[in-house]
């Protein structure tokens, strides 16, 4: 085999404050995000559906 150092893995570092800190933000982003779209969406499709059954009512 070469005689090459190897690079330490992962699991050998402390995680760090700044670093969960970072994680963290960007998963409740995501999270936000989802959230606004399908409260978004569901107004949409709930405007839709009341709409619909009002017209199928004045039928």
């Amino acid at each position: 085999m070469y005689n090459r150092p190897l690079s330490p893995h992962l699991t050998i570092y402390k995680p760090q404050a700044s670093s969960l800190f970072s994680i963290w933000h960007r998963i409740s982003g995501l999270f936000l995000t989802f959230v606004t779209v399908f409260y978004f969406i569901s107004m949409q499709l709930l405007l839709y559906i009341t709409y619909d059954k009002d017209i199928l009512n004045s039928l």
